[in-house]
């Protein structure tokens, strides 16, 4: 990213890179270090500036622990990280369900 941008594109961009990052954690003590650093990034290098930006970043962190629920599981169920065979499924599923012309 070009450092010319406009402070809020910027600061867009950092807030949807380091959240993919934080997405992306693979254990809890990695989850812990990534949203420490997620929250030093937005909260003392690029605060948000307004009140939709506040908003969507608390949003994001209120519906972390959902995405991260498969970690408390995982220990017992051999449960898959990605959803690759569901989406497959359901994309099969709406191929059989769409219209045709004349019905």
């Amino acid at each position: 990213m070009h450092g010319k941008r406009p402070k809020s594109v910027l600061r867009k961009y950092y807030c949807n890179k380091y959240a993919k990052l934080l997405l992306a954690a693979d254990d809890e003590y990695q989850l812990t270090l990534r949203l420490k650093h997620f929250d030093r990034v937005i909260s003392v290098m690029w605060p948000a500036s307004g009140e939709v930006e506040a908003n969507a970043i608390k949003g994001f962190l209120n519906t972390l622990p959902l995405a991260f629920t498969f970690m408390d599981c995982r220990k017992f169920l051999d449960i898959p990280k990605t959803t690759n065979a569901l989406e497959g499924y359901i994309s099969r599923v709406n191929a059989r369900l769409t219209n045709y012309a004349g019905t």
